[in-house]
Parts: C-alpha cells; sequence; structure tokens
C-alpha cells in the first residue's frame, strides 16, 4: 500500500507542476468571475503621430522671417496646436524675438473645438516693443497656425487666471485667427 500512496502523490504532484507550468506560460487560461483581466490597448488603436513640416512666421523690425521646421503631429487637435504654439515660441526665441522663459502651460479648444484659449506662463510680448512690433508678432502666430492648416475662429490669450496683460494691446477679447490684417 506504501508503493500505491507513494505512485498517486507523485502522479498528483507531476499533474500540479504541468498544470502549474500550462497556466503560467499562458497555455490553459482560467477566469474567474470575481477577476477581470485588464485591457490592452491595440497598436492600431493608439493615436498616431505624423511628421510634418511647418513654417513659422516670426516678425521681427517690420519683416517676417520664415523658419521652417520638422514637427510631430498628434491626432489629438489641441495637442497640435500646443506642439505648434511651443514650436513659435521656440523659433521666436531662436530669433531673438520672444523672451527664453515663456512656456505654454496648456490649450484649450471649445466643444466645437472653433475657438482656443492659450495659457500662457508669462507674457511672450517684450516690453521694449513698439505698439506695431507687438501686433505684428500676435499676427505671426495667428499667421503660423493658419498656415499650418489649424481652423479655428479666434483665439484668446490668458496668464495665469487673467487675460494677458498689456498696455498697447487688447487681450480681453478673442482674436480673429486670421488675424487684423487687411
Amino acid at each position: 500500500m506504501n508503493k500505491w500512496l507513494a505512485f498517486f502523490v507523485v502522479l498528483l504532484a507531476s499533474l500540479a507542476g504541468l498544470l502549474f507550468f500550462l497556466i503560467q506560460g499562458q497555455y490553459v487560461l482560467i477566469k474567474l468571475p470575481w477577476f477581470s483581466y485588464p485591457l490592452v490597448e491595440k497598436r492600431a488603436d493608439r493615436p498616431a503621430e505624423v511628421q510634418r513640416d511647418v513654417v513659422c512666421q516670426i516678425s521681427r523690425q517690420g519683416l517676417t522671417i520664415q523658419v521652417k521646421k520638422n514637427i510631430l503631429w498628434p491626432q489629438n487637435q489641441s495637442e497640435a496646436i500646443k506642439r505648434l504654439v511651443e514650436l513659435w515660441v521656440a523659433a521666436g526665441v531662436e530669433e531673438g524675438v520672444v523672451a527664453e522663459e515663456v512656456k505654454i502651460h496648456s490649450v484649450a479648444l471649445t466643444h466645437q473645438g472653433t475657438v482656443a484659449l492659450f495659457a500662457f506662463e508669462k507674457t511672450f510680448i517684450p516690453a521694449h516693443l513698439s505698439t506695431i512690433a507687438r501686433w505684428q508678432l500676435v499676427e505671426s502666430l495667428l499667421q503660423t497656425l493658419r498656415t499650418a492648416g489649424v481652423v479655428l475662429e479666434g483665439v484668446y490669450f490668458v496668464q495665469g487666471k487673467h487675460f494677458l496683460q498689456d498696455d498697447y494691446l487688447d487681450f480681453s477679447q478673442r482674436w480673429p485667427i486670421g488675424g487684423y490684417q487687411s
């Protein structure tokens, strides 16, 4: 009887080991009613980002400078606009028009996606610029958005919880994406 008991113990241990191996190797899946596996996102379901060439318009001393940059363009429109504005700010820093410490916090869109709100950490307009140079700088940002194919009706510029403060330009109203140039 000791031989039979030893035989069944070895057989039971072998079957338990085989079952454990099959479960660990995911050859056998056990679905428990109180446990659910997390959903795995397929690679095709993820939003794709596309390489895209963008022309940044920078206004400096009455002249418009065109700087060609490459950008990863995401599917999400607000993220795409934010990256485009960050790229414009970086191009402005390279050209010496915008201060280095300017950062954009976020871009918010209305439900229809027609109006954007740009939240900056601080103003991107240098204090030494004249009124027309300030206006042309804002127009160059709007022109960069237009040429990149961003379809909006207008843009609000915000710093913190308030509209962007400027002694010469009024940012309390929406700036049309077409700008004020005739």
